[in-house]
């Protein structure tokens, strides 16, 4: 009964029946039939708050261990797929969204509750759930319209290619914003998405054509972003490749997705460019590289809401032009258990033809990428833990890990080779290395140690019950170089903590049997820089420069035994380029220039590298006022004993991220520069 019943009802009573009930039963007074009532009412009110609150505050059952879950006890929803290629996946997608639901989720009513308020509050706002892909579909069309073109200037293709990428591995070619032939260069406008062919005639050299480009065929939205490309050794077929939005259909709806297109043209006649055909994998755009004529597509692709009645929503898909598929089971790849739900989806394609070779979908290894000529090093980032006791004094260490996982690529496609884990983080690409059969690699180690209450279940940190409190303890950034054997995957070479605590990997470049690594304490822009000599991997050595101001981004070998470093000086608004050299048992500082009151952009691509001519140039937004265009672009030349200005010329500068739009080259005596729609040509020998 609800409280107001109980008060009414009891209100009703009549004391004058309850006298004529019992005649000698004392008469209560009006002050004690109040209280009386009172009590009673509280009593029922206590009852009710008392009854919600438990309801509301009491934890939830939170079931068994979702690791516990296997084939032989398979939960409701995926009962009716025990027969599927793809029932381990759908486990495994199982089990790490139930682990990520009771390690997230309310822990009872009331929290459920606040959650479910600030969600509608919020939702509106924050687009919780939905996909963040919202602009329209393209409209259905009968053919492929890629682009327009302009031009008029009659001026046909030279075949003879010219590398103009400074790419990691020789033999392995970056896509990039510039390719070039003998005659002309291939520019492309990444914010306008126009591609921009010029004559190389020195003085007279311009704009041959335009080219806009418009993925939008019939499943693909018109938008493309993020793009870069490649060029054919003959000259005449150039790849786009960059990120799109596409949609696929089922019996029920239609979903849209992120794609990586490939997009190949025909420009022979630079007058008269022509599309041949498409390609694309679900995903954002990574990463692609050119073999042998053999496209490396890879793209980052993210599962958002899994319904395991449909596999395109859970599986990596491919467009080879009659809309997508998903990948069969023997292309996924996954550890044991999931760490992330983002997959790294491969694809070896041949340039000419766009017939798909080989592809693969690596589930979780979704961080960093480096290809070797014959290997694809992909890898995972997670946090393991483990029980430690040190000194009679047990604790809990927690450390930042990476798996580091191989594929091999050739004319059979791709081949699963191993895997390897090792302490730490991986910065970039060029922390990684492929020589002579041994992979070498240098990571950020880090960690956390959790004394008191805590223990560790399956690999996970869990607050135990035991008496005492726990108390976290961050360990100290270092970093760690290991080297492993790609026969056994094994380390057989490592140097653990050779820089300062608190100082993390900001750059790394490998030569051979050599290898430098710069790291800094970045707050105060500190910067030792490490030479190691790896001919003997059973007794690595290094040597420092000893600590000095400011930090490098990027380390560029700059050839005769000099190192070049490109990033700042003493504080984040100079920037300075510093070129080093082994003497003995140390590295020395050669020479630095620096700017003061400028920006550079951190995207390698956009350095210009000559290492032949002792040549580095590079585009920089000058803020102090001192040049009446902000943009300017520098180029540098180092004669062995130091760094001297052979240009300083003015940029259109439009926005901050334009910076990286800047690309060079050099064709005889003239220096060929571009951003965005701009193009100039400096003469820099006489």
């Amino acid at each position: 009964m609800k409280k107001q019943d109980i008060y009414r009802e009891l209100s009703n009573i009549d004391p004058k029946m309850i006298a004529e009930a019992d005649p000698n039963m004392p008469r209560m007074s009006a002050k004690n039939r109040f209280w009386r009532k009172f009590t009673l009412i509280a009593a029922c009110i206590s009852l009710v708050v008392t009854s919600a609150c438990l309801w509301l505050f009491l934890p939830y059952d939170m079931g068994d261990d979702p690791q516990s879950i296997d084939k032989n006890n398979l939960p409701a929803v995926l009962r009716d797929h025990e027969d599927s290629e793809y029932l381990d996946l759908m486990l495994a997608f199982y089990k790490y969204d139930q682990s990520q639901k009771r390690q997230n989720s309310a822990s009872n009513n009331f929290e459920n509750y606040v959650e479910d308020i600030l969600e509608s509050l919020l939702g509106g706002f924050m687009g919780k759930g939905e996909n963040r892909f919202d602009a329209e579909m393209a409209p259905g069309a009968s053919s492929p319209t890629y682009g327009e073109v302009s031009g008029g200037l009659s001026d046909s293709i030279n075949g003879e290619y010219v590398e103009t990428t400074d790419n990691q591995v020789s033999g392995v070619i970056e896509a990039d914003l510039i390719k070039r032939t003998k005659t002309h260069i291939f520019y492309l406008n990444s914010n306008s998405m126009t591609l921009k062919v010029y004559s190389i005639k020195g003085e007279e050299s311009r704009l041959v054509s335009e080219y806009v480009i418009n993925p939008g065929y019939a499943n693909m939205l018109s938008h493309l972003y993020g793009a870069q490309i490649f060029l054919s050794e003959d000259g005449k077929t150039l790849t786009v490749l960059g990120s799109g939005v596409g949609y696929t259909e089922n019996a029920s709806e239609k979903s849209k997705l992120s794609v990586t297109i490939l997009i190949s043209l025909d420009v022979s006649d630079p007058d008269n460019i022509k599309p041949k055909d498409h390609f694309a994998i679900s995903g954002d755009y990574l990463s692609a590289r050119l073999v042998d004529g053999k496209i490396l597509l890879m793209s980052r692709y993210y599962v958002n809401k899994i319904d395991y009645e449909n596999e395109q929503s859970f599986l990596p898909v491919i467009d080879r032009g009659e809309g997508f598929e998903v990948m069969s089971a023997e292309d996924i790849v996954f550890p044991d258990t999931l760490t992330s739900k983002y997959y790294t989806v491969v694809a070896q394609v041949d340039m000419e033809t766009l017939e798909l070779e080989g592809a693969a979908g690596c589930l979780c290894y979704s961080d960093q990428v480096y290809v070797s000529n014959d290997k694809i090093f992909l890898t995972r980032a997670y946090t393991g833990a483990c029980e430690v006791e040190d000194d009679g004094v047990k604790f809990i260490e927690s450390k930042n890990m990476t798996e580091i996982f191989a594929l091999g690529y050739g004319e059979g496609g791709f081949s699963k080779l191993g895997s390897v884990t090792v302490d730490g983080r991986v910065k970039n690409q060029y922390s990684l290395d492929e020589y002579e059969g041994v992979l070498r690699v240098v990571t950020t180690t880090s960690g956390t140690k959790y004394m008191g209450d805590a223990q560790v279940k399956d690999g996970v940190i869990e607050w135990g019950k035991r008496d005492g409190e726990a108390l976290a303890i961050r360990m100290n950034t270092n970093a760690a170089l290991f080297c492993i054997d790609l026969e056994s995957f094994e380390i057989i070479g490592e140097v653990r903590d050779f820089a300062p605590d608190g100082e993390t990997v900001e750059s790394v470049r490998f030569d051979g049997t050599n290898a430098y690594v710069c790291t800094a304490v970045v707050i105060t822009f500190t910067d030792p820089v490490y030479f190691f000599d790896l001919s003997d991997m059973s007794n690595i050595t290094y040597t420092d420069t000893g600590v000095i101001k400011g930090y490098s981004s990027s380390l560029v070998n700059f050839g005769d035994g000099f190192l070049l470093g490109i990033g700042y000086g003493a504080s984040r608004d100079i920037i300075k380029i510093e070129v080093y050299v082994e003497e003995g048992d140390k590295v020395e500082s050669v020479c630095a220039y620096e700017i003061e009151g400028a920006e550079i952009s951190s995207d390698y691509k956009s350095y210009f590298i000559d290492r032949e001519r002792g040549l580095v140039g590079l585009m920089v937004n000058d803020f102090t006022g001192k040049y009446e265009e902000y943009g300017r672009y520098i180029l540098l030349s180092f004669n062995g004993y130091k760094l001297y200005e052979v240009l300083n010329e003015g940029i259109t500068y439009q926005s901050f991220g334009d910076l990286s739009s800047a690309r060079a080259t050099l064709a005889d005596d003239y220096f060929y520069v571009m951003h965005l729609d701009e193009f100039k040509v400096l003469k820099i020998y006489n």
